[in-house]
């Protein structure tokens, strides 16, 4: 595209609204088609399990469920097609950008806003050495500078974000990325109401509210720092598209924010926990300093950036560069926010996340070019803390930081694993998934954002090809966060929708023998406060590996144990259960799968008093905890070493052990002590 063609996309009115036609994905390009193509087919196939009856056939699931072929809901993603507006995939839009009056100004900063700086100021401080030298002159030594300041090649801080909102036809991108940075804190709700936000901003610069401009990027910071700028949630206020439904409402004296909106005005930046960053060149704290930006997002920042708009959106799937007129000055007709969450030096591309729905650019991110920061970057902002500060309670470490993805699982990956997922209402949930025909996902507990406990289930079962969503734990036919997409007999994909997320927490069916071997076993009780989706491993008394999945019972005081293989030292399985319950103080039998055993047993719940209890080893057994979630986790970091030669080598099982199972000794039906 030329630079003619490319600037006849900028449209300004008479009343300075400037407007930029931009190209999305047509709603039929990402409705996808309804059947699976032959590439998804064969694609499929490749990763099918070798023996995809090791679930089935211990989970009663039987021949895959009639079901309907596809879901009843949104439908596969289609692959990436070229930009071209003439193959009916891509369509025009009008979006409206800041106004170059409005946009093209140099922050003024206050002594409060060098004072909020200064908590980030003193984070930067170890990475200075990096970002103060020109990345254009030392271009040869950036990889060696960033390795030596401990910056990886590439962060991606996406799995962070809530969903990719859209701001239609109104001049709210500063709103949107001020929100989007306020809702990527792991305790704040995913989505809060723009609408309100951006009423407030121009209650505070006295304008009227039917006026469709931008503002100034950098005063939304010291705006949601004020105790009167916290804004509510997306359902208090839901946002308004349209900027002729807002000119009616004002028009007719109705336009204002709800009593619920006003009664709920709870969310906002810290006021002395602020960064504004101006543009001071390729050096130092500058917002075109590429390797300052890396080393805000290293540190775990997310910029609301602002940016001069001057890009070719005709190839949006890729990387976006600068573009310049015949006089060879960068093409900038506009402004927008977006905010910042990701670069990949390797590929010299930042990714930032836009406000102008999923259709555009990478599901709603786009990806821009080094070379463009360094030309179009204006200013930004970055904030260290919020209101309200994080509960005391947070969603567990694990879970909170997990690598979240949106690419999809394979049957093969979920024979038996603990599932973390996020739901396209920024939920997180934890589930153990036990993958057949059906997927099975036992003790599904959701959180809130902010920690809180959302429901648990004890069971969902999800039929093939049905869609399901997390917030309510059922199968759904619309707002599904996921699709247990049956492909063709025996392969299966959790497929994420809607901008929910999942990843696997912990593989228990890839945990092997081997693993077990290599573990340094013990005769350590696990307490009770550790048994939360907790894998412990070990050798039974009769000399044989197993692993296990347990939880504490704190209705009864009993141990659930939701998944138990013994195996044989080749790694074949020997014995296998689900939902074993041992009851209070009894000892258990694993070789034999009952309770009691005498000295055969192998375990011993042992509760001392209500929710005081430890799960011990017995007679000769050896056990060790490898995964647990929450507060125990980080303790288990730290007390496991590396892998160690292992006490598999202190007695070699004989024939007689492997093959001979231990009698059952008989018992008072009390507790074997």
């Amino acid at each position: 595209m030329s630079d003619v063609e490319l600037a006849s996309r900028f449209t300004e009115s008479d009343d300075g609204t400037v407007t930029y036609r931009i190209m999305v994905r047509s709603d039929d390009s990402m409705a996808g088609p309804l059947d699976v193509d032959e590439a998804m087919v064969a694609d499929a196939d490749a990763h099918a399990p070798a023996h995809d009856d090791l679930f089935d056939a211990d989970s009663g699931d039987g021949e895959m469920a009639d079901a309907p072929s596809e879901p009843a809901g949104p439908q596969t993603d289609p692959p990436e097609m070229p930009m071209d507006e003439e193959d009916g995939g891509y369509e025009f839009t009008d979006v409206v950008l800041i106004s170059p009056d409005d946009f093209d100004y140099n922050p003024e900063l206050t002594e409060a806003d060098r004072k909020a700086a200064e908590p980030i100021d003193e984070q930067m401080n170890g990475l200075d050495a990096y970002f103060d030298r020109n990345a254009i002159l030392d271009v040869d030594d950036d990889s060696m500078d960033a390795e030596m300041a401990g910056l990886p090649p590439v962060v991606d801080l996406r799995s962070r974000q809530s969903s990719v909102k859209h701001q239609g036809g109104r001049g709210t991108c500063v709103s949107h990325a001020a929100m989007a940075l306020l809702e990527s804190f792991q305790h704040i709700p995913e989505d809060l109401s723009e609408q309100y936000t951006h009423y407030k901003f121009n209650e505070f610069l006295e304008r009227p509210h039917d006026e469709n401009k931008g503002l100034r990027t950098t005063d939304s910071a010291p705006f949601l720092a004020r105790s009167d700028g916290r804004v509510c949630t997306e359902s208090d206020w839901p946002y308004v598209a349209s900027q002729s439904t807002i000119n009616t409402l004002v028009d007719n004296g109705t336009y204002g924010p709800p009593t619920s909106a006003v009664a709920d005005q709870t969310y906002g930046y810290k006021a002395d926990a602020y960064k504004i960053v101006t543009n001071a060149g390729l050096t130092g704290e500058s917002i075109r300093n590429t390797r300052y930006l890396e080393a805000l997002l290293y540190q775990g920042f997310t910029p609301v950036i602002g940016t001069w708009v001057g890009w070719d959106d005709k190839d949006n799937n890729g990387v976006l560069d600068p573009r310049f007129d015949g006089t060879g000055a960068p093409i900038r007709l506009g402004g927008h926010a977006m905010l910042l969450v990701g670069y990949n030096r390797t590929e010299q591309y930042f990714v930032l996340k836009n406000s102008w729905g999923t259709g555009w650019g990478h599901e709603g991110y786009g990806y821009l070019h080094y070379d463009y920061i360094r030309t179009n970057f204006k200013y930004g902002y970055v904030v260290e803390e919020v209101v309200p500060e994080s509960a005391a309670t947070p969603v567990p470490r694990q879970l909170a930081q997990a690598p979240f993805s949106s690419d999809r699982i394979s049957r093969a990956q979920l024979r038996a694993a603990v599932l973390f997922m996020r739901s396209s209402a920024g939920r997180y949930a934890v589930a153990e998934a036990y993958a057949g025909p059906n997927l099975s996902l036992r003790h599904l507990r959701v959180y809130n954002p902010d920690g809180s406990l959302h429901l648990e289930r004890d069971s969902l079962v999800v039929r093939s090809s049905y869609l399901f969503d997390v917030d309510s734990a059922r199968e759904t036919r619309t707002d599904a966060d996921f699709w247990w997409h049956g492909v063709r007999r025996g392969v299966h994909y959790l497929e994420c929708r809607n901008g929910a997320m999942a990843c696997i927490g912990f593989d228990l069916a890839g945990l092997s023998v081997r693993d077990i071997a290599r573990t340094r076993l013990s005769s350590t009780a696990v307490p009770a406060a550790d048994l939360d989706y907790a894998v412990v491993v070990g050798r039974t008394t009769a000399n044989r590996p197993f692993k296990l999945l347990a939880h504490v019972d704190e209705t009864d005081t009993s141990l659930d144990v939701s998944s138990l293989e013994v195996l044989r030292w080749n790694g074949s399985r020997r014995q296998y259960k689900r939902n074993v319950s041992i009851p209070s103080s009894w000892t258990y039998n694993l070789d034999t799968g009952s309770q009691g055993g005498g000295r055969y047993a192998d375990l011993w719940w042992h509760v001392v008093s209500q929710g005081v209890g430890f799960l011990e080893r017995y007679s000769t057994a050896r056990t060790q905890l490898v995964w647990c979630l929450g507060d125990g986790a980080e303790r288990l970091e730290r007390e496991m070493a590396p892998a160690a030669e292992v006490d598999h080598a202190v007695e070699p099982a004989t024939p007689e052990m492997v093959d001979t199972p231990a009698p059952v000794a008989e018992t008072d039906g009390g507790a074997t002590r």
